[in-house]
């Protein structure tokens, strides 16, 4: 697909979802916290009392490398609370190792679901909402009952290759999930004018105001409803000089030309900070995150050296925010530390850990690498792969390291590797530490 103008992108997008951006109503005097939140752009507190919040997660296993890879980008790091730098991961079961998870949920992090098979999941996925409940309500009963993580704890959950539907929101909603993050957010759109008003996490009460066809056979409406159900959107991480660059995760990934990670990490934080304080993301995969340490550490020196009033949060306390607010003076009781990826002061998260001695001085990362992972080999799928009918056609196909394309209207900027070739739903031994 031949690129357009950057203004005509942007113009053309804009037609695409004013439909169903216009369609969407949602009234915040019936739409109250903490079990409804009408999507919007203004903060939910005024922005003089507002935190910055910033999402650290990584799809996939999770397993020895992958955390190894994440520690070495937090090693020495604290929250202004003195506690450690939390982070979400998004977990299929194939190649994940309970052990690493449970160390995980231990020293604070998230662990969310991203299927069983790590299948991609497009309307006319074989068996619809039985097989689509399967994949995604196993992975989460295995979380629970092999590696030991508390249920009231795995509570999220992110589409493989960000392909989604109404029916596996559906399956979401049935199975007692608090959130999805698999909806990309960029600007300029209805829902997101600017980079200084991007969308906050909403529920889906009154629908989905945001554009889903940025990725090919994706659907959402605003007629959808799901009660209590929050939408956590895949914000791109870009410029105002979008698309380029533009990146659903693991950004810099296929630049021709001059790419700095920490830089347009910076830029963004800054257009956020200076804005309405739409949290900041950092979506990665560890094949990225292998050659990318030190970017991310140096961000992560930077927020936390300049910015006391910023907060790394889990997409889990992300979401007990949104459904409470606190102003960023009570942030450190509030958040406390904790297992798990829960705040202390939220609804039924227990009690808070002791606060830890002052964060030390940030030391290097560590020098010696990060030993391959050892972990359990994936089960067969709960389903078979989609049928010869169903299978994903090329230009549905996304690689998750890059925003996805649009429409005949515009090419978003795209990663370089992609592993999900021409038998796009059959799980491979292999593939799975990399998705």
């Amino acid at each position: 697909m031949g690129r357009v103008s950057r203004s005509s992108a942007i113009i053309l997008a804009l037609l695409g979802c004013i439909a169903a951006a216009t369609a969407y109503s949602c009234d915040p005097a019936t739409c109250v916290a903490p079990n409804c939140h009408c999507a919007s752009g203004t903060a939910p507190l005024p922005v003089e009392q507002m935190p910055q919040f910033i999402v650290y997660t990584h799809d996939d296993s999770t397993a020895e490398l992958s955390t190894g890879l994440i520690n070495q980008t937090i090693t020495g790091y604290k929250n202004p609370n003195g506690c450690a730098i939390p982070v979400t991961y998004f977990t299929m079961q194939g190649f994940t190792d309970c052990a690493k998870v449970q160390a995980a949920w231990k020293t604070g992090s998230e662990i969310a679901t991203h299927t069983w098979s790590h299948l991609a999941m497009p309307p006319g996925f074989k068996g619809g909402l039985g097989s689509i409940d399967k994949e995604i309500a196993s992975v989460k009963d295995w979380l629970i009952n092999n590696c030991s993580i508390p249920a009231a704890d795995v509570v999220g959950f992110r589409s493989p290759f960000l392909v989604h539907n109404p029916t596996y929101r559906q399956a979401l909603l049935n199975d007692g999930f608090l959130y999805d993050s698999s909806i990309n957010e960029h600007w300029p759109m209805p829902s997101s004018p600017t980079g200084a008003s991007r969308l906050y996490p909403y529920t889906m009460d009154a629908g989905i105001p945001q554009d889903c066809s940025w990725i090919s056979g994706n659907a959402c409406t605003a007629t959808e409803a799901y009660a209590g159900l929050w939408e956590v959107p895949v914000w791109t991480l870009q410029t105002d000089t979008y698309p380029t660059p533009a990146y659903a995760m693991d950004p810099c990934t296929g630049e021709n030309g001059p790419c700095d990670t920490a830089q347009l990490l910076k830029s963004f934080f800054n257009t956020s900070y200076n804005g309405n304080k739409a949290p900041v993301p950092i979506y990665i995969h560890s094949p990225w995150l292998s050659k990318n340490i030190q970017p991310i550490r140096n961000f992560i020196q930077w927020v936390t050296s300049n910015y006391p009033d910023a907060y790394f949060v889990t997409m889990h306390q992300l979401v007990q925010w949104m459904e409470n607010p606190v102003p960023k003076n009570k942030m450190n009781d509030w958040l406390g530390c904790v297992p798990g990826g829960n705040a202390a002061g939220a609804v039924g998260a227990g009690v808070a850990a002791p606060a830890p001695a002052p964060a030390p001085a940030p030391q290097a990362a560590p020098a010696a690498p990060v030993p391959e992972a050892k972990p359990v080999a994936p089960a067969a799928p709960l389903v078979e792969a989609l049928p010869a009918p169903t299978v994903v056609p090329a230009e549905a196909r996304v690689d998750p390291n890059a925003v996805p394309a649009a429409s005949s209207a515009t090419q978003l900027q795209r990663s370089a590797t992609t592993f999900f070739g021409a038998v796009a739903v059959t799980v491979v031994a292999g593939f799975m530490q990399f998705y």
